[in-house]
């Protein structure tokens, strides 16, 4: 299976072979170069953030994240479908912030990526979160910078390593508190972004750390690729992953159930994590919801009942510990709008 752009980039940028085997993979033309990439990129590995951004049409890449993930998507046709039911699980996810996230009114996202429309400060336009973007990708570092310079004010982008939690967090209180401010409710989001960590980083420490900075009532979205023990399927993203990894800047780590379900370790689930789907198909992917509670206070459901009604959840799912009927419903309308398009 080769990954499809939509149209033929390499015949857009005057480029249509893959690298030589035999030598390291050359950048693309020139006029490539010149024309969007930040001169401190390696164009000599696939990157996983412009690899993704490709998976969801996005024509910023180069040939060897071309090559490394045709490879990946000969053993696992579905990796287009995954990255797109990821997507779809990320915009319900910041949808039901904005419906259910008690005063939750900014976004930290890490590992964020190429901006890919819609952005998430686009994705929930009646509450406009602000919104920190975090990456260390260069490439997407210098898109998000160029792209989102129009956004609203309380949009900003941080060049950060999740490697490094404690930098992150010292450089928004320094920088970015116009943005974040970590004393009240955040929604932090890992969408895709934990599997990129080796276990000997002990991302769970990572996911802990950020976790204890935030401020009671923030939540946790995390989606991450899942494999089993023995299972043909499982076997299938083992391999998937092995052959991604081989040329990749960071090396893709499929976890199971259990262990990306202990993420959420200390968070009270509302969004327990889920199989995700794409065209009624389950993909390889789990995404759930947490939420760091501090002390329950009464919470007046009257402003929500309208919203809740309108996509479709019955009263009796007025929970404040249960999302997942409003995520459920996002997704079913989400689903809807794509068989409609």
């Amino acid at each position: 299976m080769t990954v499809t752009d939509g149209d033929d980039h390499d015949r857009e940028q005057g480029e249509n072979r893959a690298p030589d085997r035999g030598r390291p993979p050359s950048p693309l033309t020139t006029g490539e170069q010149a024309s969007w990439v930040p001169r401190t990129v390696d164009t000599t590995h696939a990157s996983p953030a412009r690899m993704y951004a490709r998976l969801l049409g996005d024509k910023h890449h180069f040939a060897v994240d071309r090559e490394t993930l045709d490879e990946a998507a000969q053993i696992a046709p579905w990796a287009v479908n995954g990255a797109k039911a990821n997507r779809t699980y990320l915009r319900a996810a910041v949808q039901a912030i904005a419906i259910m996230g008690d005063d939750i009114e900014q976004i930290l996202d890490m590992g964020s990526g190429l901006p890919t429309s819609p952005n998430i400060h686009e994705m929930a336009p009646d509450r406009a979160p602000r919104v920190l973007y975090v990456d260390n990708d260069a490439t997407a570092l210098a898109h998000a910078r160029a792209r989102l310079a129009d956004a609203p004010a309380g949009v900003g982008v941080l060049d950060g390593d999740l490697l490094h939690p404690d930098r992150i967090l010292d450089d928004i209180e320094r920088y970015h508190r116009d943005v974040i401010d970590l004393k009240y409710p955040v929604g932090l989001i890992l969408s895709a972004v934990l599997h990129f960590i080796p276990n000997d980083q002990r991302p769970e420490r990572i996911v802990a750390r950020l976790v204890n900075k935030l401020a009671p009532g923030s939540c946790v979205v995390i989606t991450h690729l899942m494999a089993g023990i023995h299972d043909e399927r499982s076997q299938q993203v083992r391999a998937a992953a092995e052959a991604y990894s081989a040329n990749s800047t960071a090396p893709l780590i499929p976890r199971t159930r259990a262990e990306i379900e202990a993420f959420f370790d200390g968070l009270t689930m509302v969004d327990p994590v889920r199989d995700l789907r794409y065209g009624g198909e389950i993909m390889p992917v789990l995404g759930g919801i947490g939420v760091k509670r501090g002390a329950d206070e009464p919470r007046d459901w009257t402003p929500l009942i309208q919203i809740l009604d309108g996509i479709g959840v019955k009263p009796d799912a007025y929970d404040p510990d249960s999302w997942a009927p409003v995520i459920t419903a996002l997704l079913a309308a989400d689903e809807d709008r794509g068989r409609m398009g």
